[in-house]
């Protein structure tokens, strides 16, 4: 009768602790919904370019550069885009932002202590 009980209590206390944490744990799900807004942004910005609206690629890679700077991933394109459109001045200052803000990585790494990232050799 007594280890019925004591399971009995067991299971009931196990059943509220597993209630609380269902209810009052939320974890953090920024990164995911950024992530999933970034991927969303390039799938638009890749139909525009499909459709031959440059300027709207051009507007939505800009608003995820706007909102995650250390990815460089949406300057490649913009500078891409720039090229493609013959905006070469424009392209041209793009690449060198990126490659100021890497080269800026690269220091930040050195002076933690840490080997820097390696470059990737030019194809």
């Amino acid at each position: 009768m007594t280890t019925a009980l004591v399971l009995a209590l067991v299971a009931v206390g196990a059943l509220a602790a597993g209630l609380l944490v269902g209810r009052y744990y939320v974890p953090d799900d920024r990164q995911v919904r950024r992530g999933v807004r970034h991927g969303r942004a390039y799938l638009r910005a890749l139909s525009s370019v499909l459709a031959r609206d440059a300027e709207g690629a051009i507007l939505t890679l800009r608003e995820v550069v706007n909102e995650n700077i250390d990815d460089p991933e949406p300057y490649f394109a913009l500078g891409a885009l720039f090229r493609s459109r013959g905006e070469t001045e424009r392209a041209i200052r793009v690449h060198q932002a990126l490659a100021l803000r890497l080269r800026g990585a690269r220091a930040l790494w050195r002076r933690r202590g840490h080997a820097a990232p390696a470059r990737q050799a030019p194809r």
